[in-house]
């Protein structure tokens, strides 16, 4: 209980450097660090010694839980301003890191599956990071909402909605909360 309380004095200071002071502070950075914890903890199979590092675990860069719940966050701050409209033209979506995104949205299911049979929750870590910084890179090159044609920016929009449910997806297995708002 000591340690949670520290890791979440910690992120209630993150949160304050990045946002200053915001509603619901004490259940953000409670969130946040409870994500911290558990995914230092889940990234290491178990046949490994863990040197837990607070600081490292905090971070919203790098390949931690607060990293993947901020891209959870960013992917529902572009759905607020505007969701997707049918037709969606997904053959808009040429640039290499859609591509890069379209693929790893393949192997969602199988991720998973094999996260369950080989009993490694590490598999699920490993593959909600590499959703995360695909987005990320993707998100600084591509501009979503302001894409050059309505059928691109539709397709980006569907897009960046699919990579939000499926971190959600990823989080949820991991028993991390996936915020709206970060």
């Amino acid at each position: 209980d000591e340690f949670i309380e520290e890791l979440t004095e910690m992120a209630k200071k993150e949160v304050r450097q990045r946002h200053g002071e915001i509603k619901d502070l004490q259940e953000h950075a409670q969130n946040i660090a409870m994500a911290a914890i558990r995914y230092y903890m889940l990234k290491i199979e178990t046949h490994k010694d863990i040197h837990y590092n607070p600081h490292e675990s905090l971070s919203f860069e790098g390949e931690t839980g607060p990293y993947i719940q901020y891209t959870h966050a960013r992917a529902s701050a572009i759905l607020r301003k505007e969701q997707p409209k049918q037709p969606i033209v997904y053959k808009t979506l040429t640039d290499k890191r859609e591509r890069r995104l379209l693929h790893l949205l393949t192997e969602t299911n199988e991720i998973i599956q094999k996260a369950a049979d080989q009993n490694k929750p590490a598999i699920v870590v490993r593959y909600a990071l590499d959703l995360a910084q695909a987005f990320n890179e993707w998100y600084h090159a591509c501009p979503v909402l302001e894409a050059k044609t309505l059928e691109l920016k539709n397709a980006r929009l569907a897009l960046t909605q699919r990579i939000k449910q499926t971190i959600k997806q990823m989080l949820d297995l991991l028993a991390i909360k996936a915020p709206d708002v970060m």
